[in-house]
């Protein structure tokens, strides 16, 4: 019914603040990615992403993106398939460490934040 395959006139800084509303946390994915991410779409990762984090594929190098992207230094790396099919879902090579098990602290882990604490 919604055709989502093209740009938002949503801007970073709007995004990160409309999240914000609903307490949900937003990051650039599969910047790795020569179509649909923040570098194919932008040429550059801007500064003025506010995420923590950012997403790239399990094979991608971070190093390469470390040093090209001076903007992605200090940021959380998060590795993920992008698998749109169960077919496409690899065995997990990349975990994350929660003091539970619930979106709620995943969302905290990301923003920097924890529920136990």
């Amino acid at each position: 019914e919604i055709l989502l395959i093209t740009a938002s006139s949503v801007s970073i800084n709007e995004l990160n603040e409309l999240v914000g509303k609903y307490d949900g946390v937003c990051y650039p994915a599969h910047i790795d990615r020569g179509s649909y991410s923040i570098i194919s779409a932008l040429g550059d990762f801007p500064v003025e992403v506010e995420s923590r984090c950012f997403e790239l594929t399990p094979g991608a190098k971070a190093e390469r993106y470390l040093e090209e992207y001076p903007a992605t230094k200090g940021r959380l790396i998060l590795r993920g398939s992008d698998a749109h099919y169960l077919t496409g879902m690899r065995e997990p090579e990349f975990m994350i460490d929660l003091n539970e098990n619930s979106a709620a602290e995943l969302i905290n882990y990301l923003k920097g934040r924890h529920i136990n604490e």
